[in-house]
Formats: structure tokens, C-alpha cells, sequence
């Protein structure tokens, strides 16, 4: 007896959003402790950077907050 329908797209689509979330997580923390691009690449079995960059673009806007800190540009205006 297999699963519902429903059910299967339930497991599904909960698998490639835990895949997506894991794939994020582990590109946020990649870069945020200056990995080389292309040795995340290697690791995860892509040929181009536009899945790092996929992956990363929701960290992107951190990065630069974080960076714009670091800087401390602004801080004398």
C-alpha cells in the first residue's frame, strides 16, 4: 500500500525545500568564513558559480551590511 497523492506531494516538496534551506545555510556559512568560491564548487559538485550565487544572494544583503561595519563608512558623515 503506497501513500496519498497528497501525502507524496507533501514529502516532496518538503524535501527539496529542506535541500534548498541545507544548500543556503551551508553557502552563508562558507562565505562568511572567506571560503574560495571554487573550492565550494568542487565540494558540491557544481560546474559554474551561478549556483553559489543562487545560493548566497540571500546572504548577500548581511554581507554588505556587515562589510559597510567593518568599513565603518558613514560613521563621519
Amino acid at each position: 500500500m503506497g501513500l496519498s497523492t497528497t501525502w507524496s506531494n507533501y514529502l516532496r516538496h518538503w524535501d527539496r525545500t529542506l535541500r534548498t534551506t541545507l544548500r543556503r545555510s551551508l553557502v552563508r556559512m562558507w562565505r562568511r568564513s572567506s571560503g574560495d568560491t571554487g573550492d565550494l564548487m568542487v565540494l558540491m559538485g557544481w560546474s559554474s558559480e551561478e549556483m553559489a550565487s543562487h545560493y548566497g544572494a540571500s546572504a548577500a544583503a548581511e554581507r554588505a551590511q556587515q562589510t559597510r561595519v567593518r568599513m565603518r563608512i558613514g560613521e563621519n558623515v
